[in-house]
């Protein structure tokens, strides 16, 4: 099974009255302009990746969220626009900027609309042979001085009964749970991270046929991490234009409980999809499907 993973590609578009600046957007076109965020950011390199993903022989596709910088309609519906060529057999879940103000809570799914994606009373599930994808939501509107997100407890508990059947399942949400260096993220940066992860880890832990394979955005860089069984990882922003923040994707091979990554950059010194260049570091984790023998026993009590 192969899974193209995209995300934060941060569509730009400021509004076009004065009153949609009177709110959080003020702050999102304070970083884009005086913070030199619009330099980190390049559509050359995002059209470029796009267009690569697509040629790219797939099973699933996923975009992990911000599509947009602050959710407003031409944004949304641009980036639906130009995601569109990845939609067949595809899934998205929202992400922080996508839900920047109360007003655009939601936006992007009813955009969005023709896409398999978590609706409020449902998580989204993509089966792609025998694996399972299940998107949950991660965001919501929270003040000026923070971007931090929550699962609802509704999808929390959906997701614990999807995790007591059995079945191989990728988890994808916006939020990441664990950083780079394998610890939780949120404890770091709590205005930065997910609130609850604590209790969506609990779920994982302690279920017997949780989401192995956990995949995520909200960071502009790349890593895959391992931690307790389980895999963590993030391509970082499609549109990123820095040697720290450079655009890439993911593609997932899964073959019986291998689990091979390959992240695809795109070379700066000449922006063009001809160019693209693979990261040749693959990783493998022989087991990160398996069951932990511990949690075997009481199964069937669980599932009844």
């Amino acid at each position: 099974m192969r899974l193209v993973h995209l995300s934060d590609a941060h569509w730009w578009y400021p509004p076009t009255r004065w009153t949609e600046y009177l709110n959080k957007r003020l702050l999102a076109t304070a970083n884009w302009f005086l913070l030199n965020r619009k330099s980190q950011l390049s559509p050359r390199v995002r059209q470029a990746l796009i267009r690569s993903a697509s040629a790219t022989p797939r099973d699933g596709f996923v975009f992990t969220g911000d599509a947009s910088c602050t959710g407003t309609q031409l944004e949304l519906q641009v980036a639906a626009s130009q995601l569109d060529c990845l939609r067949e057999g595809g899934l998205v879940v929202s992400g922080n900027h996508d839900e920047y103000l109360w007003s655009t809570r939601g936006k992007l799914y009813h955009v969005f609309d023709r896409w398999n994606h978590p609706r409020a009373a449902a998580l989204a599930i993509l089966p792609i042979g025998d694996v399972t994808v299940i998107g949950i939501d991660s965001c919501y509107p929270c003040g000026w001085s923070k971007s931090s997100g929550r699962v609802p407890q509704a999808h929390l508990r959906l997701l614990e009964a999807e995790s007591c059947k059995p079945g191989k399942k990728i988890l994808a949400l916006h939020y990441p749970v664990i950083d780079k260096d394998g610890e939780l993220y949120h404890r770091k940066k709590p205005r930065h991270g997910l609130e609850n992860a604590d209790e969506l880890m609990q779920i994982l832990e302690s279920t017997p046929f949780p989401p192995r394979l956990i995949i995520h955005g909200h960071l502009h860089y790349p890593f895959n991490v391992e931690r307790k069984g389980f895999l963590f990882s993030t391509p970082g922003t499609c549109a990123g234009c820095t040697k720290e923040h450079l655009g890439s994707f993911h593609v997932y091979d899964v073959n019986g409980s291998r689990v091979d990554i390959h992240r695809y950059s795109i070379d700066l010194s000449s922006l063009h999809a001809s160019e693209l260049i693979l990261d040749h570091n693959v990783f493998s984790f022989p087991d990160v499907f398996d069951i932990p023998e511990q949690m075997t026993s009481g199964i069937k009590s669980m599932l009844s």
